[in-house]
């Protein structure tokens, strides 16, 4: 029977309450090509572990988190023996202040060289303020790096008089001033704003006025704050630019990081200036900016992605190591610094990803790095991890291998793990020999620096008088 006409045109019409199709889930990733990345990975992770230089930048950098007291010794002889590099950079972290007595008694005096190592991890790490003596030493030796060393010392809050600031700018010109300018406001002396704001007066170039601005308003200058507010509020010109780039390096302040964040908020804002700040505000200790630096880390590609990885590894948390295991290894020689850092971390952070570089580094001939990569192994997993390697010992490795993987389980492990080894080896035994010596300089190590904590005297109270008669009673 032929439907009405009204009656075919509303059987021809989807109904209204119909719910649309789903639409299809988006196809994952294509299987051969997650399979061909993970093989580029482990080449190139392979081809890391090949490199000495690299296991010892990585395992040197990552070994400040043992026990100082154990460490002293190995550095002591290493720097009694030449200049490391690595050793350096290890020591600054672990013994800045042995470091500076002994370089004003005079035992140790860094060599040039030496000495730009020193001062260049000072500033990578920003631990200026940490090694305080130690700059005072090196500024007051007055050498080719006088200079390097004041301006770190200014940054640290240093009692480095402006007038000899001022000489200092005046030798340089242009961009080159801005590290001092940049000094004059992290080191947060608030005396120096008269003087510093007097010099900027007669300043032409933008660049430098702009730094100089910012670090006005970092020492508290409220008209420099103001007119900072009001760059970030006004259009998109040079000023805003350069006054940007600057804050973006000195936002260690919540004053500043308000600033920041302000400026984050605009919807015209340069992609390369947004995470600038990000990075910044994230090397600031700001919580705001990480999660997204984070997420767009594997996005990133060249001086972006090193600047996230910078950032987020001054501080990283739980989820930034997992970012950077699976960032790691990165493709490329101009990657080399960026993998130091990834890998430096993920030891340090005890991740599972690091644990291949230090087997590697454990059956090394330089004896201070296996020892040094035992330790690390030993940390994530006690005892039982150092056994195990020895169990599945490579068969190239001879008695010196032996005794010294023995001396780091021994420093490490205490005469608790020599006891142990006594019950399934003998004295002729080259792992027992070098548990028991790496024992005993563990315990040797532990005696002087107990021998050098300052003793505590306990304030002397009142004398005691003569002892008084109780008064005889009366019968």
């Amino acid at each position: 029977m032929a439907l009405p006409l009204p009656a075919l045109t509303l059987a021809c019409l989807p109904l209204a309450w119909q719910e649309p199709p789903e639409p299809p889930e988006p196809a994952g990733p294509d299987p051969a090509v997650v399979e061909a990345e993970e093989r580029r990975q482990k080449t190139l992770a392979a081809e890391l572990r090949e490199r000495p230089e690299f296991l010892t930048r990585v395992v040197f950098g990552a070994a400040a988190v043992l026990d100082p007291a154990a460490l002293e010794p190995h550095l002591a002889g290493m720097l009694r023996a030449g200049e490391r590099p690595e050793a350096l950079r290890l020591a600054l972290q672990v013994m800045p202040a042995e470091l500076a007595r002994a370089h004003a008694a005079g035992v140790w005096r860094p060599g040039p060289e030496a000495v730009r190592v020193l001062l260049a991890e000072i500033e990578a790490r920003g631990r200026e303020r940490e090694t305080a003596e130690l700059l005072q030493a090196l500024f007051r030796a007055g050498d080719e790096s006088m200079a390097w060393a004041g301006r770190l010392l200014l940054r640290g809050g240093g009692e480095i008089g402006f007038a000899w600031v001022a000489e200092q700018l005046e030798a340089v010109q242009g961009r080159e001033r801005c590290p001092w300018l940049e000094a004059c406001g992290v080191s947060a002396r608030r005396e120096l704003v008269a003087e510093l704001g007097e010099w900027l007066l007669d300043e032409r170039d933008p660049l430098v006025a702009a730094t100089g601005l910012v670090a006005l308003a970092r020492l508290g200058h409220e008209p420099a704050r103001l007119q900072l507010d009001e760059l970030v509020a006004g259009p998109p010109d040079e000023r805003l630019r350069l006054a940007l780039e600057a804050l973006a390096r000195a936002l260690s302040t919540r004053e500043l990081a308000r600033v920041a964040e302000q400026a984050l908020r605009r919807d015209d804002l340069d992609p390369g200036l947004r995470l600038a700040l990000e990075a910044g505000l994230v090397e600031g200790g700001a919580p705001t900016a990480r999660t997204a630096l984070r997420l767009s880390l594997a996005q990133r590609s060249g001086a972006e992605r090193d600047l996230c990885v910078r950032a987020l590894a001054r501080a990283p948390e739980a989820a930034d190591v997992e970012a950077f295991a699976a960032l790691f290894p990165l493709a490329g020689e101009e990657a080399l610094e960026t993998n130091v850092l990834l890998a430096e971390t993920l030891l340090a952070r005890r991740h599972a990803e690091g644990e291949p570089f230090l087997r590697a580094a454990l059956w090394r001939d330089d004896w201070n790095l296996c020892v040094l990569a035992g330790g690390l192994l030993m940390q994530s997993g006690g005892a039982r991890a150092l056994l195990d390697e020895l169990e599945a010992a490579p068969r190239t490795v001879g008695e010196p291998h032996l005794r010294r993987v023995g001396f780091a389980l021994g420093e490490w492990g205490g005469l608790g793990v020599v006891e142990e080894l006594l019950r399934s080896r003998n004295e002729g035994d080259p792992v027992l020999q070098g548990a028991l010596l790496g024992a005993l300089s563990a315990r040797a190590a532990e005696e002087r620096a107990k021998a050098a904590e300052p003793r505590v005297e306990k304030p002397a109270g009142p004398k005691p008088g003569p002892r008084k008669r109780a008064p005889k009673q009366e019968e």
